[in-house]
């Protein structure tokens, strides 16, 4: 029975730039099909992890089947160049889901729609100045 192939993301940290290069070797060794990766970044760690206080961050989405996975995991547990690592199956977004966030979206920019409609008097709405004569008449009119 083949598995199938599921959509992963791998997010680790590690020691320095050339340790980056040989996690892409390791899992490209395993036969793990890369789809997407991003550069490192060094940043500061909120604590020392293996007495580093900087640390690469990196991560990048492969697909692969559950057993690959699981070896992957052991290889880079093993690894003591990887200060940490987590590795988490990418969720499938339903097209009901993009439908819900389309009318969340709209639901948001509302609100500016509106407030456009009440601030900006349309054309027939503007009025011209009147003289302190005719505003009298004019609410002498309304009043009655």
């Amino acid at each position: 029975m083949k598995e199938e192939t599921k959509n992963y993301e791998l997010a680790f940290l590690f020691g320095s730039e050339g340790d980056y290069n040989e996690v892409i070797k390791t899992i490209r060794a395993n036969h793990i099909e890369i789809k997407a990766e991003s550069q490192p970044l060094k940043t500061k760690l909120a604590y020392p992890i293996k007495k580093e206080n900087f640390a690469y961050f990196g991560n990048l989405y492969f697909s692969a089947d559950t057993q690959a996975v699981e070896a992957l995991n052991k290889i880079l547990r093993g690894n003591p160049k990887i200060l940490r690592f987590f590795i988490f199956i990418k969720p499938v977004i339903k097209e009901i889901e993009v439908k819900k966030t389309e009318r969340l979206s709209r639901r948001i920019s509302e609100p500016e729609n509106v407030r456009e409609r009440v601030l900006r008097p349309t054309v027939s709405e503007k009025t011209t100045s009147l003289s302190n004569e005719a505003l009298e008449k004019r609410l002498e009119e309304i009043l009655k």
